[in-house]
């Protein structure tokens, strides 16, 4: 059952083939990375769920001409952004409430897990639009090109976005005493 990349238009546009499960099998890691840099860990899994369903649901807006990457990034920067949307109006409706932070979970004696929490931490101060380009283009290696394919903004304003957050997140690093 080899598919091959160049399939997945094939895939994606046959609602009754089966393959489905190969292009999520593919993308699900990616998909992933990227959620779990942008949200708390208790929303991750249904965001992914949330992506492939309209992965599946907008299957018909894909262009075979298009890079099947970049479009799965496009869905879960609006899935990211939708789920931000609901979130603030949820906030905003519930009058008595209090809604706490999650706390980071830490443990003392792995550094690698303090790392991941440090830049976990780092972008979340960041805005949500600036969180989107570093996490593709610093983590996910896209390039400004294929970000900006991905979010329909210039080139430029990726570099802006880019820009705005490493001036943040350095300032964010000196506050925590980490060398620049």
């Amino acid at each position: 059952m080899g598919t091959k990349v160049a399939d997945w238009p094939q895939i994606i546009n046959d609602r009754s083939n089966h393959d489905f499960s190969v292009l999520y099998n593919q993308h699900v890691g990616t998909v992933r990375r990227i959620l779990a840099r942008m949200v708390t860990s208790n929303d991750l899994d249904d965001l992914v769920q949330d992506v492939f369903v309209r992965v599946y649901r907008f299957q018909d807006s894909f262009r075979e001409e298009a890079d099947m990457k970049t479009w799965i990034h496009r869905i879960c920067v609006n899935t990211v952004q939708d789920h931000y949307r609901k979130k603030r109006w949820t906030g905003l409706l519930s009058f008595g409430t209090e809604n706490e932070p999650e706390p980071v979970a830490r443990d003392n004696h792995a550094e690698d897990l303090q790392n991941q929490n440090f830049v976990e931490q780092a972008l979340h101060k960041l805005s949500v639009k600036e969180r989107i380009v570093v996490v593709l283009f610093y983590l996910e290696d896209s390039t400004i090109e294929e970000i900006s394919d991905a979010l329909k903004l210039p080139e430029g304003t990726i570099k802006s976005r880019l820009h705005s957050a490493r001036i943040k997140l350095q300032s964010f690093m000196k506050k925590e005493g980490v060398d620049v």
